[in-house]
């Protein structure tokens, strides 16, 4: 089990971003505020700093990106992401801390120390999304500023640092939506940071606040900085005179500070190059470029293309749902058939009443002979009077008492049969009677089916229809007009108010207006066509 967190003192809560630093063993510009930044995210999460959270197995040294992986592992599991697929449940900070502690002691008894490994595997497995290169990107970044970077001491000089310390931004920017979304606690811990911060600006470098106002400027300098291009040199070389809100102790300290020419080469990318406020620079053209109309530049054949395949779109799919529907319909069509005749014919489909109805006719068929037997034999003992002379009286009445008694039996017996073959039968009437209704609701249904498979093959023919229309010329389309007006279906017929409301069609006008020649008479064709194809919709 992992330690108990400790309640952090005041002392904890306003450490200095150089006393962090120290902490940590940065000295790189750079890398103090990408460590300074990670390091509070880390605090903010677990109210402990790094060096503390890791306990007893410190690294031999710190560094930003250590630092910076460790960061984005506590927030991953703060935030209760699900972790590695191993993962049962949502893993807890705790079972963070254990995992990690646990990695950096390892099979080293002696002298167990965190390794970068340790914290990358802790990425691993608890999920936290990285790229492949990312480690060595970071690295590369990083050393690539160690050497041309100084520490500012005013926020006039973090302004003039922005552009450098570009990805140190890049990497804190899931820290701001925290620091956005973080409670009144979160606010309290960063406004005693930033007090406590300017009290020890005199013996310490300042670092970049993640809400300070200065941020703004940063964003609007790496804008200019994206459009302007990466070859762009700054030419002139006599500097301004500093203002008289610049004591000149500030200035001879960035003069000191500025590169020689041989650090800011032509071939280095734009985002390596040092922007300073006192060296002017050409605000490129920022406002949008003009959209050209897509529109105008259409052309017929164009849209023919785009009607030709819409047609062809939606004849294949009014195809497709014809045949899908007509099969239900012949499909349901054979069935009604062959329960009518069933119907008709009294053979129906074996269900369990008539099993049941068949197994009481054939007991009361049973009883019935078994009845009819003993019957006879009465009868044959009654007319043998051959055997009624060997017989006492006494005998004869014994008899004849136990004749009557099995036949009362099987009176009885028939009666019981007969009741269960009339309850049985029952069942299958009101069997049949559903079977019936239920053929009632089928042929409706059927009905109902046939006029949608109607619909269907109509919608088919109007897409044909469409497509026909839509590749008529004016010569074609002038032979079918003449065709119709000879059978009387000319223009004439329809109202003018049919005609206005077909000119409503958008994409049938536009075909028009595309297809048209210009005359008076073929526009009246193309208003008339619309609306007939209006009628058909």
């Amino acid at each position: 089990m992992a330690d108990e967190t400790p309640t952090p003192t005041k002392m904890q809560q306003s450490l200095t971003s150089e006393e962090i630093c120290q902490a940590l063993d940065s000295d790189d510009a750079a890398r103090r505020a990408l460590a300074d930044a990670q390091s509070r995210s880390i605090y903010r999460e677990t109210k402990q700093w790094p060096r503390e959270w890791v306990g007893d197995f410190p690294p031999s040294r710190w560094t930003a990106h250590m630092v910076h992986n460790l960061a984005r592992v506590i927030r991953h599991v703060a935030r209760g992401a699900s972790g590695s697929a191993s993962l049962e449940n949502k893993p807890t900070l705790e079972d963070l801390q254990n995992y990690i502690r646990r990695r950096a002691k390892g099979g080293r008894s002696h002298h167990a120390q965190l390794k970068p490994g340790d914290i990358t595997d802790a990425m691993d497995y608890f999920g936290v999304a990285r790229s492949k290169n990312e480690s060595a990107a970071v690295e590369n970044q990083l050393a690539s500023r160690g050497s041309g970077r100084v520490a500012l001491e005013d926020e006039d000089d973090q302004k003039g640092e922005g552009e450098d310390k570009k990805d140190v931004i890049n990497s804190t920017t899931e820290e701001r939506q925290d620091e956005r979304d973080g409670d009144t606690k979160h606010e309290s811990d960063e406004v005693n940071n930033n007090q406590t911060r300017t009290s020890s600006k005199a013996t310490a470098s300042p670092f970049p606040v993640l809400n300070s106002p200065d941020r703004v400027s940063i964003h609007q300098k790496l804008a200019r900085q994206a459009y302007s291009s990466p070859l762009q040199k700054t030419t002139t070389h006599d500097h301004p005179a500093p203002s008289s809100s610049v004591s000149p102790k500030k200035h001879a300290r960035s003069e000191d500070t500025s590169p020689s020419p041989a650090i800011a080469t032509s071939g280095e990318p734009a985002k390596r190059r040092r922007l300073y406020a006192n060296k002017p620079i050409a605000d490129p053209d920022l406002s949008p470029p003009t959209a050209d109309d897509s529109a105008s530049t259409m052309t017929k054949e164009k849209d023919w293309e785009t009607l030709h395949v819409v047609v062809k779109r939606r004849q294949t799919e009014s195809s497709l749902e014809y045949m899908t529907l007509k099969k239900k319909v012949d499909t349901l069509r054979d069935e009604l058939q062959t329960r009518k005749m069933s119907l008709e014919t009294g053979k129906f489909v074996w269900t369990p009443s008539r099993g049941e109805l068949l197994i009481h006719k054939n007991t009361r068929d049973d009883v019935l002979t078994n009845l009819q037997k003993l019957r006879r034999t009465v009868e044959y003992y009654l007319t043998n009077k051959d055997l009624l002379e060997t017989l006492d009286l006494e005998t004869r009445a014994l008899v004849t008492k136990g004749h009557e008694r099995r036949l009362g039996d099987m009176e009885k017996e028939l009666a019981k049969a007969e009741t269960h073959v009339q309850d049985a039968r029952r069942k299958v009437e009101a069997e049949s009677e559903e079977v019936k209704q239920r053929i009632e609701e089928d042929e409706v249904r059927l009905g109902d089916m046939e006029t949608g498979l109607d619909l269907a093959h109509t919608e088919h023919d109007r897409w044909r229809c469409m497509g026909h229309l839509a590749a008529l010329t004016a010569r074609d389309l002038e032979r079918v007009m003449t065709c119709l007006e000879k059978r009387g279906l000319g223009p004439s017929e329809y109202p003018e108010k049919q005609m206005r409301e077909a000119e409503d069609d958008a994409t049938v006008q536009g075909k028009i207006e595309g297809l048209g020649n210009g005359s008076e008479r073929m526009r009246g064709y193309w208003e008339w066509m619309s609306s007939m194809v209006e009628l058909m919709f």
